[in-house]
């Protein structure tokens, strides 16, 4: 089983720019190319010299590179004697509590334990906690689940019963695992999902929906139906899985947020064209703009990575399916603040020639096996990941109350009901 990555990206930092790790190569053999092109002579000088003194670069470079090697090895060594596990949500009828209960679930998972010292992290290789928040559809049936190390469980269920007493949490097989990686009898369909602004803007939450208030039911909008209805349309044959991989955020958060504002303050300044004086009036949109940030990096954040999966046998594969994952966050998208985009996976493929049906299907086995593995952060698991609020997260997943009244999703009459039947193959 493979781990996860403490990094956010792949990235090297030449300069202070984050170049991608595929492409500082690149970058570097482009430069000595422009080099030579310009000044042959010199450039063959420089290589000389730096061959004559690879005493001094060699070792250290070796040293980061063996450091780098060491800490993946201690840290996939240490994930391969971790437990874990994957509950359901069994969710009742009569659920009448706004996103902020959820809210508050993720706030009491929000949990460091692990990496608090430089002995457990650089030389056990321990890393802290990481959850999978997943919404997926079986042939329209639409289902919840939670997966994190078995020794989180208890995080879990009590953060969860905690808010919602009236649910059941069951420990289920792991209905990913399970499921057979054979493309030649299931056509595999999937991406990741990436912010449109910096992940100091906040995605339109249900605070901006106004689920935090009480008014009568009758006139509560919540999105996160469209969400449900979509999934509920799955048909025979096919299958949708949604996974949202999060880990508490060690990102200067607040200090970033607090960064943007002045950011905002002083183009505000350049508009006025007035370098002394009091502030300079701001426009609507960047009070709008000011105010969501302050309240969006006040609250605690979460490092996520986001993937969608549509899964169909492969006479049942309906492309249509296809533009409503990718627009399946959509509504929680705003046009001054931030949203969300498609990024990967199959998204990259415009049915070009040169994109063979081997290169997809590599794609599409990268896609399944690290869904399985629920790897975002550790190698060899590294994607795209971003920083959200634990308002912004229980705006995209969260126990929907009676409201959200979609037929296929199932409910349970109390928490003492039966035991869960098994999960769809």
């Amino acid at each position: 089983m493979g781990v996860f990555s403490t990094a956010r990206e792949p990235v090297v930092v030449i300069a202070g720019i984050s170049i991608p790790y595929y492409a500082a190569p690149l970058i570097v053999f482009a430069l000595i190319f422009i080099a030579w092109s310009v000044a042959p002579g010199i450039t063959y000088k420089g290589i000389l010299i730096a061959g004559h003194l690879w005493p001094l670069w060699a070792p250290p470079l070796l040293a980061i590179i063996t450091w780098d090697i060491w800490i993946k090895f201690r840290q996939a060594q240490w994930w391969e004697g971790q437990e874990t596990t994957l509950f359901e949500l069994k969710i009742p009828r009569e659920i009448q509590k706004s996103p902020l209960a959820m809210e508050a679930v993720l706030s009491g998972m929000h949990r460091k334990a692990g990496e608090s010292n430089f002995w457990d992290f650089r030389i056990l290789g321990k890393f802290r906690p990481s959850y999978s928040l997943e919404l997926v559809s079986f042939e329209g049936q639409i289902r919840f689940f939670v997966w994190g190390r078995k020794g989180m469980q208890n995080a879990i269920e009590t953060s969860f019963y905690g808010q919602f007493p009236e649910i059941q949490i069951v420990e289920v097989d792991d209905y990913a695992l399970r499921f057979p990686v054979d493309l030649n009898k299931y056509t595999v369909w999937g991406m990741q999902y990436a912010l449109t602004k910096d992940d100091v803007y906040p995605i339109k939450t249900y605070i901006d929906y106004g689920l935090d208030r009480d008014p009568k039911e009758e006139f509560k909008v919540d999105p996160f139906a469209n969400m449900l209805e979509y999934l509920g349309s799955v048909g025979k044959g096919q299958q949708v899985w949604l996974q949202l991989v999060m880990q508490v955020s060690t990102k200067d958060w607040r200090d970033e947020g607090e960064a943007e504002i002045k950011k905002i303050r002083k183009e505000a300044r350049a508009e006025s064209k007035e370098d002394e004086g009091p502030p300079a009036p701001l426009t609507e949109d960047q009070k709008r703009a000011i105010e969501a940030v302050d309240r969006n990096t006040g609250k605690f954040a979460y490092d996520v990575g986001i993937r969608g999966l549509y899964i169909a046998e492969e006479d049942k594969f309906v492309g249509a399916m296809i533009p409503g994952l990718i627009a399946i966050y959509k509504q929680f998208s705003s046009e001054s603040l931030n949203g969300f985009k498609p990024k990967g996976g199959m998204i990259q493929y415009n049915d070009y020639p040169w994109e063979s049906a081997r290169m997809k299907n590599i794609t599409r086995k990268k896609l399944l096996e690290r869904y399985k593995r629920r790897g975002f952060f550790r190698a060899p698991d590294v994607d795209h990941t971003f920083v959200l609020s634990v308002e912004e997260i229980a705006t995209i997943f969260r126990i929907p109350s009676k409201i959200v009244e979609v037929s296929s999703l199932a409910r349970i009459q109390s928490s003492t009901g039966e035991p869960p039947s098994n999960l769809p193959t």
